[in-house]
C-alpha cells in the first residue's frame, strides 16, 4: 500500500508534486477567500447599517428645517397682517371725525338717526374698544349700503351687532294711501359699531 508524507512526496516528481498538492491548495484557497469575503460581508452591512441611520437622520433634518422655514413664513405673514391691522386703528384725535362721517354717510344713504353715541371704552389686553351706538330708521336698501360704507372705511370699524325690525306705525287717518304705504317700508336699525386702539393710547 502507497503510504506518502512529506518527505516521500518531497521525493517526487515536480509535476506529481503538483497534482498531489492541489486539493491543498484549493482548500487554503477556500478557506482564504471564505474568512476574507465573511470579513467584507460584515463590514459592508455594517456600512449598510449606518448608511440606513444617516439617511433617517437626514430625512428628520430635512423635514424640520421645511417645517421651520413654513413656520418662519406663517410668522412673517401673521406680523405682516398685524402691521396691516395697525395701521388701520383709531387715531387719538379721529373719534369725532369718524363719527361725523358714519352720520353722513347714513344720511346720504337715506337713515334718519334718533342716536349716535360713543359708549365708555372697554380694555381687551393690548387693544381698547370703543363701542358706538347707533338708532336708526330707514329702508332696508338703505341699511344694507349704509353697513357697506362704513365696512369699506379706512379706519377699522367692526360692526359688532345688528338689530332691524318694523317700525311702529304712527299714522293718522288723514294721511294719505302713499303715506301710509311709505310708513310701512320703514325699519328701525340698531346697530353696535366698534372702534380699536392700542391700549395706552389716550382718545
Amino acid at each position: 500500500m502507497l503510504k506518502l508524507d512529506i518527505k516521500s512526496i518531497l521525493n517526487l516528481p515536480v509535476i506529481a508534486q503538483f497534482f498531489i498538492t492541489i486539493p491543498l491548495w484549493v482548500l487554503i484557497f477556500y478557506l482564504a477567500y471564505f474568512f476574507d469575503y465573511s470579513s467584507l460581508n460584515n463590514k459592508l452591512n455594517i456600512a449598510k447599517k449606518k448608511e440606513a441611520s444617516l439617511t433617517q437622520e437626514l430625512d428628520k433634518i430635512f423635514s424640520n428645517q421645511i417645517k421651520i422655514e413654513k413656520a418662519l413664513a406663517q410668522v412673517t405673514k401673521i406680523e405682516t397682517m398685524i402691521a396691516e391691522w395697525h395701521k388701520k386703528l383709531i387715531n387719538q384725535d379721529d373719534v369725532p371725525d369718524l363719527l361725523e362721517s358714519v352720520l353722513k354717510v347714513g344720511t346720504a344713504n337715506g337713515l334718519k338717526f334718533d342716536e349716535l353715541a360713543r359708549e365708555p371704552s372697554v380694555e381687551e389686553g393690548e387693544y381698547t374698544k370703543i363701542p358706538i351706538k347707533i338708532v336708526a330708521r330707514g329702508g332696508f336698501s338703505s341699511i344694507a349700503r349704509f353697513m357697506t360704507s362704513v365696512a369699506n372705511f379706512k379706519t377699522l370699524v367692526a360692526i359688532d351687532n345688528i338689530s332691524i325690525k318694523k317700525q311702529e306705525n304712527d299714522t293718522h287717518a288723514e294721511d294719505s294711501y302713499s303715506q301710509r304705504l311709505a310708513n310701512k317700508k320703514i325699519l328701525l336699525t340698531n346697530i353696535t359699531l366698534e372702534l380699536y386702539y392700542l391700549t395706552g393710547q389716550k382718545t
